[in-house]
């Protein structure tokens, strides 16, 4: 994932797991509401 691994900038603290998983949880909600209201088919998303 990019969000765990990357290096904070200079005055910014870490991100740590809870932070990544209120950021999927988010990402998780709106993809479900994009495929709600169909506006991409659930075909065109790829998951790893």
């Amino acid at each position: 994932m990019y969000l765990k691994p990357k290096r904070p900038d200079k005055g910014q603290r870490a991100c740590t797991n809870n932070t990544v998983m209120k950021h999927i949880e988010r990402l998780q909600k709106l993809t479900s509401l994009v495929l709600k209201f169909g506006w991409i088919n659930q075909g065109s998303l790829c998951i790893l």
